[in-house]
């Protein structure tokens, strides 16, 4: 069983990232979640492209997920997970309208429930924290 890790990307070489284990998820579940986000299509959101976006590393290696674009894989400087381990990387893109107000809150304003980007809620806030997000559509 995969654990999963939230985190954050750094922004600049001062700030730490936040890292927060969110325990481990069934490969079943794993496979269904990496297969969902593959499978997304910017025209979803209903051009709402102001919201964050993350990028997600795994034993099938990185996808960079923006709600203006579709999955991009790429093979990452710096592989951000351990084997076993399903790395979530946050990337704050819209500071307006978020809880957040450093990039090493993120992680922990989406667990809180306080997210505000629809796109952020829907690929990870149902899937990772149903009782707060439950079903958004």
């Amino acid at each position: 069983m995969p654990q999963i890790i939230l985190t954050n990307m750094p922004n600049g070489n001062d700030e730490k990232p936040t890292t927060l284990n969110l325990g481990r998820i069934s490969g079943k579940t794993k496979h269904k979640f990496l297969d969902c986000i593959s499978k997304y299509d910017p025209k979803e959101n209903n051009g709402n492209h102001i919201s964050c976006a993350f990028n997600v590393y795994s034993d099938q290696g990185a996808i960079r997920m923006a709600p203006f674009d579709t999955p991009k894989k790429w093979q990452p400087f710096d592989q951000k997970n351990s084997d076993n381990e399903l790395v979530i990387e946050m990337i704050p893109y819209c500071k307006k309208a978020c809880s957040a107000w450093a990039n090493y809150q993120c992680p922990m304003c989406l667990s809180a429930g306080e997210c505000s980007s629809p796109f952020i809620k829907k690929y990870i806030g149902e899937v990772f924290f149903p009782q707060k997000y439950g079903k958004q559509r």
